[in-house]
């Protein structure tokens, strides 16, 4: 009886033709959303004006984080392959292109392709913003300060006060940052904002020492934007902390699309 059951548990199956199939797996995660399904099931060729790329990487972008599964981060450098790596790629792709070396922690490149594509557009706020979090990940705080200066004067003042608050809280002034992170809140009406300034209200008080709160910041920077990932995941693109709220709240930060 035994043998007959192991031969049963081992026995080959003998594909008749190279059409055959065994299995059909789920082609996407559950947290992808149909509209990027969809997308993802148009062929490449048919999709190759830069708005077409930029909406579908942003999609794959946003899965990488959400997900921490660093395929996303492919399929997003899949999109705008035409464009990869090239001196006359539109400032708005070659962002993304730099969005993505950073999630894999290709910290130098995604500074090279940045500061070419500030080089000719200088008024980009969103290559701002993200050279100004790579500056600051690399301990250059002179060159994050300007970059955030630059964001300003790029006419997201708004997104330059929150990271000027943050950047008063590095500096152990927390009482200061977190007035003024407040400030920005009463101001905020929309939930990707809300969560990010909540999550930037969250790190400073806990480098204040005050982290335990009945509701704290970061609960509700959870409740604001109850679609990002729960505390429990560590997403691949962020590095540093050794908590999970930590990795979290990182994740939250990390460089976006803005929504002002």
């Amino acid at each position: 009886m035994r043998a007959h059951l192991a031969a049963q548990a081992v026995t080959p199956l003998a594909p008749q033709g190279d059409d055959e199939e065994f299995e059909v797996l789920p082609t996407v995660t559950r947290s992808r959303s149909a509209p990027a399904q969809r997308a993802a099931a148009v062929p490449t060729a048919s999709r190759p004006d830069p708005a077409s790329a930029i909406r579908q990487a942003r999609a794959d972008i946003a899965l990488a984080r959400q997900t921490g599964e660093t395929r996303h981060w492919g399929r997003a450098q899949a999109v705008f392959a035409p464009w990869w790596d090239r001196a006359d790629a539109p400032p708005d792709l070659a962002v993304l292109q730099a969005t993505v070396q950073q999630g894999r922690h290709e910290f130098e490149a995604a500074r090279r392709v940045l500061e070419a594509a500030l080089a000719r557009e200088p008024g980009h706020a969103q290559g701002w913003l993200n050279l100004a979090a790579l500056e600051r990940l690399s301990a250059r705080s002179s060159k994050s300060r300007a970059a955030f200066d630059a964001v300003a004067r790029a006419g997201q003042a708004f997104h330059a006060q929150a990271c000027r608050f943050e950047f008063v809280s590095l500096r152990g002034r927390h009482d200061e940052a977190a007035r003024g992170l407040q400030r920005l809140l009463a101001q905020a009406t929309d939930v990707g904002q809300r969560s990010w300034l909540w999550s930037l209200l969250a790190e400073c008080r806990e480098r204040a020492g005050r982290a335990a709160r009945p509701l704290s910041p970061t609960a509700q920077a959870w409740r604001s934007n109850p679609t990002s990932t729960p505390p429990s995941r560590t997403p691949n693109c962020c590095r540093g902390g050794t908590t999970q709220r930590t990795h979290w709240r990182r994740w939250q930060r990390c460089p976006r699309p803005m929504r002002c």
